[in-house]
């Protein structure tokens, strides 16, 4: 028994997925790009795959083949320029293509079990439908952040003391080197872990702010800090924390600014 492929109608229903995933990838790690690089990615993702219909191979093979494609589909997508970014962005294709795809299977089931014809538009739709709950969520805990404070506690020369800091989805300090995310603290408070200025862990940070266009912070790598959340409290080891020499809070509510990242 022979089967007909319509590769036009296959390469369709892979190229609206495709998309919705590089969408998502983009969002979680906050990279920018234009609409026809997405479309170009995802058009390169459903093209592959009408292409692997078309050769026999091996599980091996299709398995090689699919992260070839993910790479050339990132690639196409976004400047991924570090192994490490290209690494963490295959890694979200590949779960959320498996969440998708899971999702899309439990409505065709739940379809069938109604007696309700599968259509393809359905099951795209379905997609679409699970790619609006992910970025609703997406959108939901960023919004919770943008004004979340934390209980942090540091290591002091008298021992651990608390204060607190505030979730800042805008403080985009990087240091050069190690690409870490870097906290911003009171010189107030630094002065309390005076045995953390040890020369071999002293950083220089780059900075550019409102009144300020270029700009250095003095910063330290701290080997641990806890931070205290609902669920309890969580070490943090080797974190990067510069000295402000101002309050960074005019009011004092907050001591320390600490990246979007620690909470990821």
């Amino acid at each position: 028994m022979q089967k007909v492929l319509y590769l036009d109608s296959i390469f369709l229903h892979n190229l609206v997925p495709d998309f919705l995933i590089l969408r998502l990838i983009l969002k979680t790690l906050r990279k920018s790009t234009t609409f026809f690089r997405v479309m170009g990615g995802a058009a390169a993702g459903a093209g592959m795959y009408c292409i692997t219909l078309c050769l026999p191979g091996s599980l091996l093979s299709g398995i090689f083949v699919k992260v070839i494609t993910a790479l050339l589909m990132l690639k196409i997508t976004a400047p991924f320029q570090k192994g490490k970014e290209l690494l963490t962005g295959m890694l979200l294709y590949f779960t959320f293509a498996f969440f998708m795809g899971g999702g899309m299977l439990l409505v065709k089931r739940l379809l069938l079990e109604n007696s309700i014809r599968v259509q393809g538009d359905l099951l795209m739709l379905s997609g679409m439908a699970i790619y609006g709950l992910a970025v609703f969520l997406q959108d939901w805990k960023q919004r919770k952040m943008q004004t979340h404070f934390c209980r942090v506690w540091l290591p002091g020369d008298d021992g651990n003391f608390a204060i607190t800091g505030l979730i800042d989805t805008g403080n985009g300090l990087i240091e050069p080197v190690s690409r870490k995310p870097v906290a911003v603290l009171d010189e107030v408070c630094f002065e309390k872990m005076s045995h953390c200025k040890r020369p071999e862990k002293y950083r220089i940070i780059p900075f550019h702010s409102i009144g300020t266009e270029r700009g250095m912070l003095d910063a330290y790598e701290i080997e641990e800090i806890q931070l205290e959340e609902e669920t309890g409290r969580r070490r943090l080891k080797q974190v990067m924390i510069a000295v402000c020499r101002e309050r960074v809070s005019g009011r004092k509510k907050y001591q320390m600014i600490l990246p979007q990242q620690w909470f990821l």
